[in-house]
């Protein structure tokens, strides 16, 4: 039988350049951290400029929330509590797929519009707006392209 062949190499800086391994992970995850923090804002303001306004506060509620998580495991949620929210992204009624709108305790649905009252038997719904898709949408490439750079930046680091 061949008898294995062993070898031994010595690298020079080895150490070094696994202190600077070790170190990457959290080197990486503050890149993308402040790839985050730099574009939350601007998904914010896109967001606002495509949300509805009827009363203003939908727009006004769409904040930025705290980054959660450490490293590369984090998020950063962008976005609103309102209930009705969801109707104006999605849409309703036969927008979204369910038929028209009929009132569940009444002849008539009623609301105020312009401070006068309006009445119908049924309605087609709210026609969706996207406005937390399309600022999802419009945002990717920036960022795409603020993780390219802090990322790039962080590397030159280790």
């Amino acid at each position: 039988m061949n008898e294995p062949v062993q070898m031994s190499i010595d690298v020079k800086g080895l150490r070094e350049l696994q202190a600077k391994y070790n170190k990457s992970p959290q080197v990486i995850g503050a890149a993308f951290q402040v790839a985050q923090a730099t574009t939350a804002p601007i998904i914010q303001r896109i967001a606002r400029v495509y949300a509805p306004r009827d009363t203003g506060q939908l727009h006004a509620s769409i904040l930025v929330h705290p980054t959660e998580g450490a490293g590369l495991l984090i998020k950063t949620r962008i976005g609103t509590s309102l209930k009705h929210a969801k109707w104006q992204e999605e849409g309703t009624g036969v927008y979204a797929g369910h038929g028209r709108i009929y009132p569940r305790h009444a002849k008539t649905l009623a609301w105020q519009k312009n401070g006068k009252w309006v009445f119908a038997k049924s309605v087609a719904g709210v026609k969706p707006h996207w406005f937390m898709k399309k600022a999802r949408t419009e945002s990717t490439p920036i960022y795409r392209a603020n993780v390219k750079r802090e990322v790039e930046s962080a590397l030159k680091q280790l």
